[in-house]
């Protein structure tokens, strides 16, 4: 089964097109396996269901950038909600080069020279996730506390924030991304910078937890 992420039926009635004998999506999708990619979602339906076994929807908008606005039209993303996520182009490195090819470049004895600025993000944060799956995963989570008492996403910010003093980011991937940011991070003089001018004494790194179980 898909992880508890309380918002999912929601997020996918808002951003699939489900319209046609397969229903809404919040009706079905907490008996489902459920995953995502750049196309669509795809959900495997328990034996016995009446109709197909696997359901495939497409996206109704074209890009994450269109869907994190249809989330805060529907209500489910805050309108004036500012988060911080890994930058999808740089990895969290702020540069136009990702870590992974300067560390591949630095096994090899090469020298890395210094890189552009990347151009998506500002010091390696973006303002939405980088993907399709990433926000459909973050945004089911929901902001407000759960019935189970899980915080959701303010709550998860408020005790990272309390904890540590410092400033939040998200990023995917579970453990290995999480893992991989924190490498970047190291490395990214200008990120921690421009934390300190901020007044945060660094970075808190928070997971997107994967749609599908490991």
């Amino acid at each position: 089964m898909t992880p508890a992420l309380p918002m999912l039926g929601a997020v996918l009635d808002a951003l699939t097109a489900w319209q046609g004998n397969v229903g809404m999506p919040s009706y079905w999708v907490g008996m489902c396996q459920v995953s995502c990619d750049d196309a669509g979602v795809t959900a495997q339906r328990p034996p016995g269901w009446l109709g197909p076994d696997v359901v495939r929807l497409a996206w109704a908008v074209p890009s994450p950038a269109e869907a994190y606005e249809v989330l805060q039209t529907r209500g489910l993303i805050p309108m004036d909600y500012a988060g911080r996520f890994v930058c999808g182009a740089c990895g969290g490195t702020g540069t136009s080069r990702s870590l992974a090819i300067d560390l591949g470049a630095l096994t090899r004895g090469m020298l890395v020279g210094r890189a552009d600025p990347c151009t998506d993000c500002t010091v390696g944060f973006a303002d939405r996730p980088a993907t399709m799956a990433d926000l459909v995963a973050w945004a089911s989570m929901g902001f407000a506390a759960s019935d189970d008492g899980a915080p959701g996403i303010l709550g998860h910010e408020e005790a990272a924030m309390q904890a540590n003093g410092a400033v939040v980011c998200w990023c995917p991937g579970g453990r290995d991304g999480f893992d991989a940011v924190s490498v970047a991070i190291e490395r990214n003089r200008p990120m921690v910078d421009y934390l300190a001018r901020l007044g945060y004494r660094g970075l808190s790194v928070l997971s997107i937890p994967p749609l599908t179980p490991a």
